[in-house]
């Protein structure tokens, strides 16, 4: 998903391990979410119309600082619930600047691929984590319920770039969602709790909340698709 080095024009640093660009091949993206055709086409709008500035690093820069304001406004909903609506234009700022950073190296024809496929799963992990740990700060998400998603998200994760390792198949949809569609469910969920931060449901008795319920189920889901998913690999490879 991304392809980093200096501004469109100049040329890119002669790194440690530059020369095995050539020989490397950049793993096939597979992404067939729902979204995934109308999400392409904006893009290539967006590339076409951003400036020589908004090079490839500073939208990774740019997803992750998205990522750290979605985080600091979850923990910040123990103040107000407003700030979940607040989170949302942080999940708007991490998708514009981790959608366009590859995005725009491939338009721009400037790709460093083993850089680049190193240093944005990098950097996702870190933005996952800002997210989730925020969200388990938050006032309407118990900690083991964040931590379950960010377990089941990171696995994920883990999964994805090890099997683009040995089969050259990135799939990035799992489920019948991709990254895209993950986060759209993320600001919609932020903006009901904003709305009803409270809100809860009686198991048994016992009075829980229903964004723990749900990032609890979310959390536990990914971790079946994850270990489903390394099983398969498993057949195929071996």
């Amino acid at each position: 998903m991304h392809g980093s080095e200096p501004p469109s024009g100049s040329k890119a640093p002669a790194g440690r391990f530059a020369g095995a660009d050539a020989a490397f091949v950049p793993p096939r993206r597979e992404i067939d979410g729902p979204l995934a055709a109308l999400e392409r086409r904006l893009l290539d709008a967006l590339c076409a119309r951003l400036p020589d500035w908004a090079t490839p690093d500073r939208l990774t820069w740019f997803g992750v600082a998205g990522a750290a304001v979605t985080g600091l406004c979850y923990a910040a909903t123990r103040l107000s619930p407003a700030f979940y609506a607040l989170a949302a234009l942080g999940v708007a700022m991490n998708w514009f600047g981790d959608s366009l950073d590859g995005s725009i190296a491939r338009w721009r024809g400037i790709e460093r691929p083993r850089y680049g496929f190193y240093f944005d799963h990098a950097t996702d992990a870190l933005s996952v984590t800002a997210i989730f740990v925020g969200l388990g700060l938050s006032s309407s998400v118990a900690p083991m319920a964040a931590t379950l998603s960010l377990a089941g998200y990171l696995a994920l994760m883990v999964h994805s770039v090890g099997y683009a390792a040995v089969s050259g198949r990135f799939v990035l949809t799992y489920a019948g969602a991709g990254p895209t569609e993950a986060r759209i469910a993320l600001a919609v969920a932020g903006l009901v709790m904003a709305v009803a931060p409270g809100a809860s449901v009686s198991m048994g008795g016992v009075r829980i909340g229903v964004y723990t319920l749900g990032f609890a189920l979310f959390g536990l889901a990914l971790l079946a698709i994850y270990l489903r998913s390394v099983l398969a690999a498993a057949r195929e490879l071996g």
